[in-house]
């Protein structure tokens, strides 16, 4: 797991990026980009996540092992991994991260819910502002 906390301040970096090059923009952010295990860069993200006047976690069940069972078949079929390197469970460790978790000012499950019905329930949260 070196060579993926070797790519936190690259994470942030992008995370910075994006968020300065499209203010007010919806911006979806991959697990990995809020998983940061250095303390210092973890605190720098909250920082650069603050300044977002809303951060909306989706998780696609409440129930934790339904989860990460959905994000593992999810992946294996995009992307071609299910994320678990040299015997480490990486979206294991980005579901379960409890750092990631509180950046989020609110949470959208989908359960039961398709893609529509999802960017309904994130769009009311948008709304509130």
């Amino acid at each position: 797991m070196e060579a993926e906390r070797a790519w936190e301040p690259a994470r942030l970096h992008a995370v910075r990026r994006v968020l300065a090059d499209h203010p007010g923009a919806v911006i979806a952010l991959g697990a990995g980009h809020t998983t940061i295990h250095d303390a210092r860069l973890r605190a720098d993200l909250a920082v650069a996540l603050g300044a977002c006047p809303h951060v909306v976690g989706l998780q696609p069940d409440p129930d934790r092992d339904r989860a990460l069972a959905i994000l593992r078949t999810r992946c294996e079929a995009s992307k071609g991994t299910g994320w678990i390197s040299e015997g480490h469970d990486l979206l294991a460790d980005w579901l379960d991260d409890e750092a990631a978790r509180r950046l989020a000012t609110a949470v959208v499950t989908g359960r039961g819910r398709g893609a529509a019905d999802v960017a309904k329930a994130v769009a009311r949260i948008l709304d509130r502002a």
